[in-house]
């Protein structure tokens, strides 16, 4: 048995609330744990127009300023710790990019899309104290909303 089934699985990754509405309203289609936010859908998860949020919590690894981006088609927002870091409202496959510093240890975050049609994509990246390229926020650091989250990842 020890060769053929992990003894336990690690749970990271946003809770993700798909909803058949651009205002995520209503009860969702469905919701799932998504690894990362790096998504470009040539069938789409439901018809369009539709929306997702995605909420848990973030592990920053450092105390520090850390760079955040989202790339979306149209609209995408991110929020950390009940504060606005990006607003990508803009347009079509626009990126936009905030800053904001952290302590080292979790975080609350929640991200929120809206598919209005067209090349639907929404890429979220990061890039932590001390580091020089952006890149897909890595899924260890990432984990749904639980009861209590380990001291670190």
């Amino acid at each position: 048995a020890a060769n053929m089934f992990s003894p336990s699985v690690p749970v990271s990754g946003l809770l993700g609330s798909y909803y058949p509405t651009l205002d995520w309203t209503g009860t969702p289609a469905f919701t799932q744990v998504d690894p990362q936010i790096d998504f470009y859908y040539q069938v789409g998860p439901l018809p369009q127009p539709f929306s997702v949020h995605w909420t848990g919590s973030l592990f920053a690894p450092v105390d520090g300023a850390y760079a955040f981006a989202l790339k979306s088609n149209p609209g995408s927002w991110l929020r950390i710790d009940g504060q606005s870091v990006v607003d990508n409202s803009v347009g079509q496959n626009a990126t936009t990019k905030g800053d904001m510093n952290l302590s080292l240890g979790w975080h609350t975050i929640d991200v929120q899309f809206q598919d209005q049609g067209g090349h639907t994509q929404i890429y979220l990246s990061w890039m932590p104290p001390g580091t020089t390229q952006p890149e897909w926020i890595p899924s260890k650091y990432l984990s749904p909303p639980m009861g209590q989250l380990p001291p670190s990842p």
